[in-house]
């Protein structure tokens, strides 16, 4: 069975799959839909000996963040083949081979603009996860016509649950907001795209139950 056969492949974006082919090519990989994991999209296993080196995708993903997980997962398996334990795991190596895959994307007509462009953008500084990048991370978001809000979206000053606390948003930088919890009145680092729930939603909701 080639790449382009593969059952995972239907979870791609249309017209991708070719792409991934050609990352693919040069090495043996195994490409499993694993069910949806809290902890992670995705993993690379690197080969034991006599062994086939895996990938594992959560079978929940959407199109566009189901190609961004492989294409980081495909990532760690061409720094493992080129540098071995060498490598850190989000290291130079690997951000390197990461943000040539993603340019890879970005010159891709087959998925949509705004992609493209927050692709080429996060190629210039990977992250480790696509969280740490807001701009991707609003792309996906809106690709995925979720309706959640993220602290990003509140206003310094507002007051919101995470996690099951209480907290008022005091700052805002690149990638995090300072937020006060308002029980024990300490303050903590938070993403920008920490689902939240503003305080008025969760108290109309916790009313409602």
């Amino acid at each position: 069975m080639t790449v382009l056969d593969a059952p995972w492949t239907k979870y791609l974006p249309p017209n991708t799959a070719s792409i991934v082919a050609g990352w693919l090519a040069p090495y043996e990989c195994r490409i499993v839909v694993k069910r949806p994991r809290r902890t992670k999209f995705g993993d690379f296993t690197p080969p034991r000996r006599g062994q086939t080196p895996a990938i594992t995708i959560n079978a929940d993903l959407s199109p566009p963040r189901f190609l961004l997980t492989l294409t980081h997962e495909i990532a760690h398996l061409i720094t493992w083949r080129n540098y071995g334990r060498r490598a850190r795991p989000h290291g130079a190596q690997w951000k390197s081979a990461f943000s040539s895959l993603l340019q890879d994307l970005a010159s891709s007509e087959a998925l949509p603009d705004e992609l493209r462009r927050a692709f080429s953008a996060h190629a210039r500084a990977p992250k480790s996860t696509s969280s740490r990048d807001p701009d991707l991370s609003r792309v996906l978001r809106d690709l995925d016509g979720g309706d959640e809000t993220w602290l990003d979206d509140l206003a310094l000053g507002s007051e919101f649950v995470f996690h099951d606390r209480r907290f008022r948003k005091l700052t805002s930088d690149r990638t995090r907001c300072v937020c006060l919890d308002l029980n024990n009145r300490q303050k903590y680092r938070i993403s920008k795209t920490a689902p939240v729930q503003p305080l008025e939603k969760a108290s109309r909701e916790a009313r409602e139950i």
